[in-house]
């Protein structure tokens, strides 16, 4: 494989929730690449600054395409998570500062995934889910209303728990609420 390439890819998460994350990629030239045949390189990385959690990820390239990475299923999503979260935050000042009431909004839709047997089991039938949100946006509970299988239950906990939600705004007050949402499988 020529034009091979490796990025580190860093990412800290400061413990204080309104500070942005740090994400710090380094690139390095790798070159020809050939089966079987260990390749090194050297990179010296520069020290996370604070506290918090850090992390790295390891993606390698090749002529453009991405042959291999490690970590990355950890890092990039606590990355966009704590952007989501402090977007979500100030979106949620915009709004007490209007002082207009506003009902409960979206802010933030994940797709849902469902495990292929749950998929297979319930195809074409539809279920209410019921989904309270507290005060500050976040998933407090989750609910299957049509069907009390726990495995479904579980599995639609585990979807719409990472969702956030623009809380409605009432007399100048955040307050938490419950928003229905009906799936056909």
């Amino acid at each position: 494989m020529q034009d091979s390439y490796v990025l580190l890819v860093n990412c800290l998460i400061d413990p204080n929730p309104d500070v942005p994350p740090t994400l710090a990629v380094v690139p390095d030239k790798l070159g020809p690449l050939k089966a079987g045949t260990p390749t090194s390189f050297s990179i010296v990385l520069p020290k996370p600054k604070g506290g918090g959690s850090s992390g790295w990820a390891i993606l390698v390239f090749s002529e453009g395409r991405q042959l291999r990475s490690t970590g990355m299923g950890k890092i990039l999503p606590a990355y966009f998570d704590r952007i989501d979260h402090i977007s979500l935050h100030r979106r949620i000042e915009e709004r007490v500062q209007k002082g207009v009431d506003a009902p409960l909004a979206a802010f933030r839709e994940l797709p849902l995934t469902l495990p292929d047997a749950l998929k297979e089991r319930y195809h074409g039938k539809s279920i209410k889910v019921e989904i309270q949100v507290g005060a500050s946006g976040t998933v407090e509970s989750v609910r299957a209303l049509s069907t009390v299988d726990p495995e479904m239950g579980g599995a639609l906990s585990a979807i719409f728990a990472n969702w956030l939600f623009l809380p409605a705004l009432k007399d100048h007050t955040l307050v938490s609420g419950t928003v229905i949402i009906p799936l056909t499988i």
